[in-house]
């Protein structure tokens, strides 16, 4: 089987496993095919049984439309707005409404963690105004993945790290805004002061950055640091990540995009999911995400604590993160 489509499958076959949510998802599908006609439409009864089945179901080429709707549903995306999260997208049906009552239960731990998460912005690259997600893990320090600040940063024969420069040796001036949100112009940004590390290629996709207050945006303030979890997530373990999402015109299945996201990229989003598979040096989890959540917060719904650092993945298949207690031991050693 080919690989992308057995993580797929393993990926739908893991909400479904929320056996609550799979009710609901049925029910609403009952409610809405009535006497229709048989085929694999989104009203139609075959729909409903395909997902009732889903695990004995032979793989096929792509994602079916089945599979749309149970990511679309089983995983929504939702905006953020003055550090907040709206759940009224959820109302829409019994399988949405799912996920509306255990965001709402964890909202205190989600708005504490939203406003700690930013996006790293870019001045005088000549291909990128922005470039992923970080958040706060020390009261000036942020987290990201390696791959994010190897676009603005090298490292030097000393150890130390200089930002680059582009063609016309103007150096690539880094910050982080940790509103950028959805219909809003309001800013809290501030420049990255240094880089305090970059792990080798090989190791772990984390990076380590300074922030300073000289030349923040007016009024600008920081939040609290996210608390880290010291151990690797179970299994099942539901989870929001928080970030960034960018829009990919690469993206070979446009449509299926933008089903699940709304149209709407480079604004901070909610993304609610469960870990699939957790060991100590990687986190499988199938909340829906893009390119620019590379760097996002994975946190715990029930603690607010952060279990991972999104580094890759994939809209319909599987996404990975590095353990938070690999973050705690980066900050320990180049952060203290």
């Amino acid at each position: 089987m080919n690989e992308d489509i057995k993580t797929l499958k393993d990926r739908v076959s893991n909400i479904l496993k929320e056996r609550e949510l799979k009710q609901a998802l049925l029910n609403w599908l009952s409610s809405q095919h009535g006497a229709g006609r048989r085929g694999m439409g989104p009203t139609s009864p075959d729909m409903r049984d395909y997902i009732a089945t889903y695990d004995s179901q032979p793989p096929g080429p792509g994602i079916t439309q089945a599979e749309q709707i149970v990511i679309k549903f089983g995983r929504p995306v939702l905006t953020v707005k003055d550090n907040s999260f709206d759940t009224a997208a959820l109302t829409a049906n019994e399988a949405s409404r799912w996920w509306q009552a255990r965001l709402d239960e964890a909202r205190p731990r989600i708005e504490k963690n939203i406003p700690a998460v930013g996006r790293i912005n870019l001045r005088n690259d000549p291909t990128y105004t922005w470039v992923g997600t970080g958040w706060l893990v020390g009261p000036d320090v942020v987290v990201t993945n390696r791959h994010v600040a190897e676009v603005f940063a090298t490292k030097n024969s000393d150890g130390s790290y200089s930002l680059r420069r582009n063609f016309r040796k103007q150096q690539i001036l880094p910050s982080i805004d940790f509103r950028m949100e959805f219909e809003s112009d309001a800013l809290n940004e501030f420049p990255i002061e240094a880089v305090l590390h970059i792990e080798e290629p090989g190791g772990p996709d984390v990076a380590l950055l300074r922030l300073t207050t000289a030349g923040a945006s007016a009024k600008a303030q920081l939040a609290d640091p996210v608390s880290l979890s010291p151990e690797a997530p179970a299994s099942g373990m539901q989870v929001g990540v928080i970030g960034y999402p960018g829009q990919n015109s690469q993206i070979p299945d446009p449509d299926v995009v933008r089903n699940i996201f709304g149209d709407i990229y480079d604004v901070k989003r909610l993304a609610p999911g469960a870990v699939m598979r957790a060991d100590d040096t990687v986190i499988e989890h199938d909340a829906s995400t893009l390119g620019g959540n590379s760097g996002s917060l994975v946190f715990s719904l029930e603690t607010g604590k952060a279990v991972g650092l999104h580094f890759a993945g994939s809209y319909t298949t599987a996404n990975y993160a590095v353990p938070s207690h690999v973050v705690v031991d980066r900050l320990a050693r180049f952060a203290s």
